[in-house]
């Protein structure tokens, strides 16, 4: 890498710097990470045997779909509505597309109930041999759905695009047949973002299948072709092995159609995109059921194989700040895959973060800290370095490092002030004097769940018990969360408890929900008006701390201390 002009905060240089083929950059707010990347990609910064028109430059607007939308009950109406409106309503005439399976709507619709499947989901094989007409009107009307949808006027159409989504691939009801009370009830709305990048990546694949056509047929009128090697070289590998390759590398069991398979028809056929569970008779997934994880690696798919339509495939690819959205369980799988299906490809990458366990799961002597000010803007520290980098003035990290000069092989790290009640709760509960509580201050969940992640990187023989309150195993609508990840991540030096909601609880967040409301009777003190938290903490710990019933009163703690002497197995887990 050679800094030839100077480009915003970027300085030029005569000194040549040696970066890794997937390269992290880090550094603090403000010091110059997005402007060498940009400066990159205007070729103000040269990397060696790479064009400007090999670069391809994605930030993380690019990922910013609106992944997640709310359903109002409004919505519900407005698309009852149209659906019965007639005329030229889009969501109207997704019921002309029926025409083909009028004669055998309710032969299909029973064959849908009794193998509780969706109508998209029904295959030739799921009708008997004297209904091979049957069979042929079903694929006929899914070709014409699926074409109707990819049309330019739907794809800005989100309550039609949600219709689709939420209603026809999920019903096994035809849309002319289904009642008001039902559709309500399986009607959710689309983010329009999702159905975006599902017609984009559709034409992505539909255009990658005819080059393989046209190729084909050069070979067979004996015209110039290109090998399979060469093929490749020009247009990459085929896009849906990419797909297929972020479901195994995260370990779904998940999959996506391709038109080789559905042997579409390149002068007259279309090719609709879907994504099938493997595990569940290929039941279609609509894309709003992915992963942050998986959206962001088909959206990166997407991009590249675009570009790939105007430049060739990309000799660098640099990604600034991506990584956000994703959760820290992802995180190494992500990067695993970068490194598989991109870096050992010959596609060179560089990541822009700001992220520790970006930064913890990097590979060994991959990590670059950045700083426009210096006059060495760019230089290789390890990956401790990195996060400690990142950690400066904000004393979680710091803190936690501090584990080093604990004496006890096991410690305990949990949610903001907890630490005091848990000190409270070991007194009466363990006479472990190999077993401390580290206090980190201003630690919440999110932040606590990063911990437990990169630690799992240090090589340490002491024993980390991470410890969440039970209003983490709910999201903020009050859904259970879907723990497994995290409960897979666990080894013999990284474990984690979380604790039971308590519904006696006193309030109904915190580690003060393990408290029961019959222990706080005569409590002086004043609650948050919805219940969830002492408007007082300090006052109310203190009033906790002062009563002499201490075994009944933290009861509730007690299962986290029998879990660490193994007298109990975590019932989390």
């Amino acid at each position: 890498m050679k800094f030839v002009n100077e480009y915003k905060s970027v300085k030029p240089s005569t000194s040549d710097i040696e970066i890794s083929d997937f390269a992290f950059f880090t550094g603090k707010n403000g010091s110059g990470k997005t402007h060498i990347l940009l400066a990159i990609k205007e070729g103000q910064v040269s990397i060696e045997n790479i064009s400007k028109k090999q670069i391809l430059y994605l930030n993380y607007l690019d990922f910013a779909h609106d992944f997640q939308t709310r359903t109002d009950y409004s919505h519900k109406v407005n698309a009852w509505s149209r659906l019965n409106s007639g005329g030229n309503d889009l969501v109207f005439i997704l019921k002309n597309e029926e025409e083909p399976v009028n004669k055998f709507k309710s032969r299909i619709e029973e064959i849908a109930a009794q193998k509780d499947r969706p109508i998209l989901d029904l295959k030739k094989e799921d009708f008997n041999s004297q209904e091979e007409d049957i069979a042929e009107a079903i694929q006929k009307y899914k070709f014409n759905i699926f074409e109707k949808i990819s049309e330019n006027n739907y794809l800005g159409d989100e309550i039609a695009q949600s219709v689709f989504d939420s209603v026809i691939c999920k019903s096994k009801t035809f849309l002319s047949n289904i009642t008001e009370n039902d559709f309500k009830i399986i009607f959710q709305k689309t983010a329009i973002g999702n159905r975006k990048i599902l017609s984009d990546l559709s034409s992505v694949f539909f255009e990658y299948y005819k080059n393989i056509k046209r190729n084909i047929i050069n070979e067979t009128e004996q015209k110039p072709f290109l090998s399979t090697n060469d093929f490749i070289t020009k247009y990459g590998p085929p896009p849906w092995d990419l797909v297929r390759n972020i479901f195994v590398g995260l370990g779904v069991n998940f999959d996506v159609n391709d038109p080789v398979e559905s042997e579409v028809d390149v002068l007259d056929g279309s090719f609709q995109i879907s994504f099938k569970h493997t595990k569940k008779n290929n039941k279609i997934i609509p894309f709003d059921d992915l992963s942050s994880g998986e959206k962001i690696l088909i959206t990166l798919i997407n991009a590249i194989y675009t570009a790939n339509n105007k430049n060739g495939l990309p000799g660098l690819i640099l990604l600034d700040e991506i990584d956000g959205p994703l959760n820290p369980s992802i995180i190494e799988k992500f990067i695993s895959y970068l490194q598989d299906n991109f870096v050992k490809k010959g596609i060179k990458l560089i990541i822009a973060t700001h992220s520790p366990t970006t930064i913890a799961f990097a590979p060994e002597d991959s990590v670059y800290q950045i700083d426009t000010n210096l006059d060495e803007p760019i230089s290789r520290v390890s990956n401790k370095e990195g996060i400690m980098i990142l950690s400066e003035g904000y004393t979680t990290l710091g803190d936690l490092l501090e584990f080093q000069k604990i004496s006890t092989s096991k410690i305990i790290i949990s949610e903001g002030k907890n630490y005091k009640f848990l000190e409270k709760a070991k007194a009466v509960f363990s006479r472990d004097n190999d077993l401390s509580i580290l206090h980190i201050r201003n630690l919440g969940s999110g932040q606590l769940r990063i911990l437990f992640e990169f630690m799992r990187i240090f090589n340490q023989e002491k024993q980390f018990i991470f410890v969440w309150d039970g209003d983490y195993r709910v999201d903020e609508k009050g859904v259970p969360k879907n723990l497994n990840d995290l409960i897979a991540a666990t080894n013999r030096n990284n474990q984690v408890f979380i604790f039971e909601p308590n519904p006696d609880g006193v309030v109904k967040t915190g580690i003060e929900n393990l408290i029961n409301l019959g222990q706080c009777l005569d409590y002086t003190g004043s609650y948050q008006d919805d219940l969830t938290k002492p408007k007082n903490k300090e006052h109310f710990q203190n009033y906790l701390f002062a009563k002499n019933n201490d075994t009944i009163v933290f009861e509730k703690i007690k299962p986290l201390f029998d879990f660490i002497s193994g007298t109990s197995v975590n019932h989390n887990l």
